[in-house]
C-alpha cells in the first residue's frame, strides 16, 4: 500500500510542476474583441421638389350659387314603369293643389289630396325631408290623408308622393306629389 501511495504522491507531483504550481483553469478564456471598423456612407443626395403653382381666380371672379329643387328619390322597385308608355287610367293622376296644404304650422297635421286613378285599388303616401329621406308613410284607399304633425318638425321644407296600386299590389302610375313649406 505504501508503494501505491507513493506513487499518486509522484504522479500529483508531475502534475503541478507541469501546470507552473497553478491549478487548472475552471471557465475557458475568452479572445480578445477587436475593434469594429466604421464605414461612413455618402450623404443622400437631395432631391428638389417641384414648385405647384395654382391658379388663381380673377378678383371679378363670383360663384353662382344654384338653388336646392326638392326632388325625392325615384323607387326603383318597378323601375319596369320608367321605360313603359303611360298607363291610360293614369293621365288624369295629379296632385291636387286647390285642396292639399301648401304650408304647415310647426308640429301642426296638414291635409294632402290627390286626384283618384279608376283600378287604384290602394295609394301608398310618403314624407320626405330635403335630404329626400322617407320620413313617414302610410296606405290608404281614400284620395286624401292627414299627415301627422309630429313628423313635420326639424325642417322648413318638406315634400310629399303618392303612388297607386292595383289590387295585386303592382304600382300602376309614377308618383305625383308636392312641397309643404314652413309658414
Amino acid at each position: 500500500m505504501m508503494v501505491r501511495n507513493a506513487t499518486l504522491l509522484l504522479v500529483l507531483t508531475l502534475l503541478l510542476a507541469a501546470c507552473g504550481g497553478q491549478a487548472a483553469p475552471t471557465t475557458t478564456p475568452v479572445p480578445p474583441t477587436l475593434p469594429v471598423p466604421t464605414v461612413e456612407l455618402p450623404p443622400e443626395p437631395v432631391v428638389p421638389q417641384p414648385t405647384v403653382f395654382l391658379p388663381t381666380l380673377p378678383p371679378t371672379w363670383t360663384p353662382i350659387v344654384t338653388p336646392t329643387v326638392f326632388a325625392p328619390e325615384i323607387d326603383l322597385t318597378n323601375a319596369a314603369l320608367l321605360v313603359q308608355p303611360t298607363n291610360a287610367v293614369c293621365t288624369g293622376f295629379l296632385s291636387d293643389r286647390a285642396q292639399s296644404a301648401r304650408f304647415f304650422g310647426l308640429g301642426q297635421p296638414v291635409v294632402v289630396v290627390w286626384t283618384p286613378v279608376p283600378t287604384a285599388a290602394s295609394y301608398r303616401v310618403t314624407l320626405f325631408d330635403r335630404g329626400a329621406r322617407a320620413l313617414w308613410f302610410d296606405l290608404t284607399t281614400d284620395i286624401r290623408i292627414t299627415i301627422p304633425g309630429e313628423f313635420l318638425v326639424g325642417d322648413s321644407l318638406f315634400g310629399w308622393e303618392v303612388r297607386p296600386y292595383d289590387a295585386a299590389g303592382v304600382q300602376l302610375c309614377l308618383p305625383v306629389g308636392d312641397e309643404i313649406a314652413l309658414q
